[in-house]
C-alpha cells in the first residue's frame, strides 16, 4: 500500500538506502520511502512526482545511481537520478524499442558502459522469453 492507503501494480527500484515506486497506471506517480529500521515492518511512501509515462513495466537504476531507467511497453525513458527524485520529469533520453517487437516486453536494467538490457516474459506457453542487450551513447 502506498500512502494514502491506496493499492497500486508499481515497479520498484532503489537508490542508496530509499526505496523508490512508479505505479503502472496512466501517470506512472513517482513514490519515495526512506529505509526503514530493522525493526519496523512497514514502509510508508510518499508521493515525489509523476512521469505521465502509461504502463511502466520496469525501473531500475544505474550501477552508480546516477541514472534511473523506466520501461513501457514502446520505449525506455532515462531520468537522471538528481532531477527524478526531486520531483523532476523531464527524460534526459527516450529510446524507442517498438521495433524489436518482444513478446510481452518487461524488464529493464541499465550497465556499465552504456549498456542497456532488456528482458520479456515471451508469449503463450510455448514461446520462451528474450533478452537483449544494446550499447546505447548516454552522453549529452
Amino acid at each position: 500500500a502506498l500512502a494514502g492507503g491506496r493499492n497500486h501494480r508499481a515497479r520498484m527500484f532503489v537508490i542508496g538506502d530509499d526505496l523508490f515506486i512508479i505505479t503502472r497506471d496512466r501517470t506512472a506517480g513517482v513514490y519515495r520511502s526512506a529505509h526503514a529500521e530493522p525493526s519496523h515492518h512497514e514502509l510508508t511512501f510518499q508521493r515525489i512526482g509523476q512521469l505521465g509515462l502509461a504502463a511502466v513495466t520496469d525501473a531500475e537504476a544505474s550501477p552508480d545511481e546516477k541514472l534511473v531507467a523506466v520501461r513501457t511497453s514502446h520505449e525506455v525513458v532515462i531520468y537522471r537520478t538528481a532531477e527524478l527524485i526531486n520531483g523532476g520529469d523531464i527524460p534526459f533520453v527516450r529510446i524507442p524499442i517498438a521495433g524489436l517487437k518482444e513478446a510481452q516486453g518487461e524488464g529493464v536494467a541499465l550497465g556499465a558502459n552504456g549498456m542497456l538490457y532488456l528482458a520479456s516474459e515471451g508469449g503463450t506457453w510455448s514461446r520462451a522469453g528474450t533478452f537483449i542487450s544494446l550499447r546505447c551513447s548516454l552522453e549529452k
